[in-house]
């Protein structure tokens, strides 16, 4: 039996949708959250001969798992859906360095979600390219679904819509850095809207933002710029655990402006729901989906006025 271990909501997030959905498909699997299960468990359910697949990399876990396949049947695979492990063997000293070597060589399968991914992998291990897999971790939201999820929007989110003509969404997990960097694009994406703001006088920028209490001081920076350009009433967030799926059937572009990605889940729903999507130029996107170069802030405002203009490109 696979036996996925990872992120399962809540928190809403790209992985923990992602396992909510493959969870739906996927019946002779089981899913268990990597922040709720013990060691022991996962030692018990390797050595009856589990194939254990990571979504998070549970380094310290897989290490010990190996010292116990000597004796069982046991396998693992890990899946990497961003950065996180060049990151990770960058800052690495030359000890943990051959451990992750090891980890990698170790596993039975890697999964990838795109070519820039496989590239870091195979860069780090390159005895393992033979076991990479690509995959795509983009599935079709669950329509059954909405009636629930239009029930946790409150009013102030029907009326932003109903009130602005034109409404770009943009979305982030939490507010994060990415090498001194807002990894999501939060900051050019309000200049955006403070520049169309002047020839779209009812445009507004709808930002879902699930964990609004991480990094609250750059929240607050943010809040700051909002003023600053007189744009409270053309800038709403959507804290708390809420998905954003239903909104793409709203918006007028939504807007992926991030600094390194992989296969971003919302850019799937937006292309899924027809809704017209601008990302950056960092990795290799969907087709359909309309890129800028990456931190452009004037090249994004040009795409989004194309899209206003036309519709799509």
């Amino acid at each position: 039996m696979r036996i996925n271990v990872g992120p399962l909501p809540p928190p809403i997030g790209g992985i923990s949708t992602y396992l909510y959905r493959l969870s739906k498909i996927k019946k002779d699997e089981l899913f268990i959250s990597d922040s709720k299960v013990t060691l022991l468990k996962l030692i018990i359910y390797f050595m009856r001969g589990n194939v254990l697949v990571f979504h998070s990399f549970m380094a310290k876990h897989i290490l010990i798992l190996l010292l116990f396949s000597r004796f069982c049947r046991g396998k693992y695979v890990i899946c990497f859906y961003g950065e996180g492990l060049k990151i990770i063997f960058n800052n690495a000293n030359i000890i943990k360095k051959e451990l992750l070597h090891l980890i990698i060589t170790k596993a039975s399968n890697i999964e990838v979600v795109n070519d820039h991914i496989f590239s870091i992998v195979a860069t780090i291990e390159p005895r393992c390219t033979d076991k990479i897999i690509m995959k795509c971790d983009r599935l079709p939201p669950p329509l059954e679904d909405e009636e629930k999820i239009l029930k946790t929007y409150d009013d102030g989110i029907h009326e932003f819509f109903a009130t602005h003509s034109q409404v770009i969404l943009l979305n982030a997990f939490r507010l994060a850095m990415y090498n001194g960097i807002d990894l999501y694009g939060v900051d050019i994406s309000i200049d955006a809207l403070h520049i169309l703001k002047k020839k779209y006088k009812d445009i507004g920028l709808f930002f879902a933002l699930p964990d609004s209490e991480y990094n609250k001081e750059y929240f607050n920076k943010l809040q700051d710029k909002i003023k600053e350009y007189g744009l409270e009433d053309s800038f709403y967030v959507m804290t708390g655990q809420r998905e954003l799926w239903p909104l793409f059937k709203k918006a007028s572009v939504f807007i992926r402006p991030t600094c390194t990605d992989g296969d971003a889940l919302s850019i799937g729903e937006a292309l899924y729901f027809k809704c017209p999507t601008i990302a950056s130029d960092v990795c290799k996107r969907p087709d359909g989906v309309i890129m800028f170069k990456s931190r452009d802030t004037f090249q994004l405002v040009q795409k989004i006025e194309q899209v206003l203009k036309n519709g799509v490109i």
